[in-house]
């Protein structure tokens, strides 16, 4: 469980471009952004498995991926870790 709101996140990584490390089964996800509205950067993966890194457009864009297990990040936001 991630110890803020989805609202406070948001706010933290699409405005402030704050930089996150999260776990959703035993994968880690970790995101981050060139600044002032511009790409945004996410590894996403394990050691065993190995890791996907892509970049996109913004933040938003980032966030609007339905990457783990089909859904976006703010669907799984609850099973962080």
């Amino acid at each position: 469980m991630i110890g803020f709101e989805w609202e406070e996140f948001y706010e933290r990584f699409t405005k402030n471009y704050e930089e996150f490390v999260f776990y959703y089964k035993l994968n880690k996800i970790a995101i981050s952004t060139g600044g002032y509205g511009g790409a945004a950067y996410l590894s996403y993966g394990n050691n065993i498995d190995g890791f996907i890194t892509k970049d996109y457009l913004s933040p938003i864009e980032l966030l609007n991926d339905r990457l783990y297990d089909g859904h976006s990040l703010p669907e799984i936001w609850d099973l962080l870790e």
